[in-house]
């Protein structure tokens, strides 16, 4: 467990978290820009002042109070910037050494060969990061910090500047790193596709304060977040598993309680292989009948389990029930009379767009 007992003054509010997080896959900081989540990660890092108390696993790294202060460099963590900071003189096999030069009485419990595949950097090796795209600077700056055996890994928003494409070829490393690597690792962001893909629990900050911290798919089915990340972003995220791949037009179907939903092509997710399906609800409409006729391919039969209307807004959120999946549908309060709309009528949840991570 680490436990975070810290307050920090900041501009123009107080950083205060006193958490325990479990030490076991990724953690979220989330919250939007100027929150303190960065802030949080640099004094878990020792990087920055504060008072109160930080405890890894019982040993004391900081208390303020008992003037326990272990430097930077000696507290057991691997710290990523949004920057990746590489030896531009050096090769990619000679900046991922760096770690085993200035470490030599270490025992070296990670095996470089295991991080060299894990990360898929063997054609890379002889490469100058001149020559690397902004996702394998990423995956060599995240290899490298493997291999100073951290304890713990803090990603201080790794994927900013990236496109979706560069994105989407590193969020299966960040998985790696914290499941086939067991390293349990803090992962700050304000995006919420990244974190629902990666993410076992999330920790909510606003102005420097801890609104929430729960597990990933209970917290984002209710939490409105446009305070948080600018848009109306609650919506739901339910387990699906891969069913087949349509090569004639470029899609992967995916099985939800017995019923199938298409995504664009993803041939790295094998058949019967599981994955995450987040689903928006203001991208979910309802009709009471199986439409004909329409574009939106993705329609899933349920039941309306609960009907939530959302204050000083003309909307409501209706949560629908297909066998353990749960799909929510923010509407107007117009469509809700309209359609006559009640708690245990079979409906259809008409989805307009999914995403999605393999686990």
């Amino acid at each position: 467990m680490l436990r975070l007992n810290i307050n920090k003054q900041l501009d123009p509010f107080e950083l205060v978290v006193n958490e325990k997080i479990p030490l076991q896959g990724v953690t979220a900081i989330f919250g939007p820009s100027g929150a303190g989540k960065t802030s949080l990660l640099r004094v878990i890092a020792g990087f920055e002042s504060a008072l109160g108390s930080i405890e890894y696993a019982d040993v004391k790294w900081f208390d303020s109070t008992e003037r326990i202060n272990v430097r930077p460099h000696k507290r057991p963590v691997g710290y990523v910037h949004q920057q990746p900071l590489l030896f531009e003189h050096l090769s990619v096999k000679g900046n991922i050494n760096l770690p085993l030069r200035f470490n030599k009485s270490r025992t070296q419990r990670t095996k470089i060969k295991d991080v060299i595949e894990a990360f898929d950097l063997s054609n890379l090796l002889t490469n100058s990061p001149a020559t690397l795209s902004g996702g394998e600077r990423q995956r060599v700056a995240i290899a490298q910090m493997v291999l100073s055996q951290p304890a713990v890994m803090l990603l201080d928003e790794p994927l900013a500047g990236l496109d979706l494409d560069r994105k989407a070829e590193i969020l299966p490393f960040l998985h790696t790193l914290a499941y086939q690597l067991n390293i349990p690792t803090l992962y700050v962001s304000h995006q919420v596709d990244e974190i629902s893909h990666i993410c076992d629990r999330v920790l909510v900050l606003q102005q420097g304060k801890v609104k929430q911290f729960e597990q990933t798919s209970a917290l984002f089915e209710h939490l409105d977040l446009h305070t948080l990340s600018g848009r109306l972003e609650s919506g739901s995220i339910i387990q699906a598993s891969c069913l087949n791949h349509d090569d004639r037009y470029d899609l992967t179907n995916l099985q939800v309680d017995g019923q199938t939903i298409s995504v664009p092509l993803i041939r790295s997710l094998g058949e019967g292989q599981a994955a995450y399906v987040r689903i928006r609800a203001r991208d979910v409409s309802i009709s009471l009948s199986r439409p004909t006729d329409i574009s939106i391919r993705n329609v899933l039969r349920g039941t309306v389990a609960s009907i939530s209307p959302l204050d000083d807004s003309p909307f409501v959120e209706v949560e629908i029930r297909c066998g353990d999946a749960k799909v929510l549908s923010r509407i107007t309060r117009a469509a809700l009379d309209s359609l006559q709309l009640e708690v245990g009528l079979e409906v259809f949840a008409l989805i307009k767009s999914v995403s999605f991570d393999s686990l």
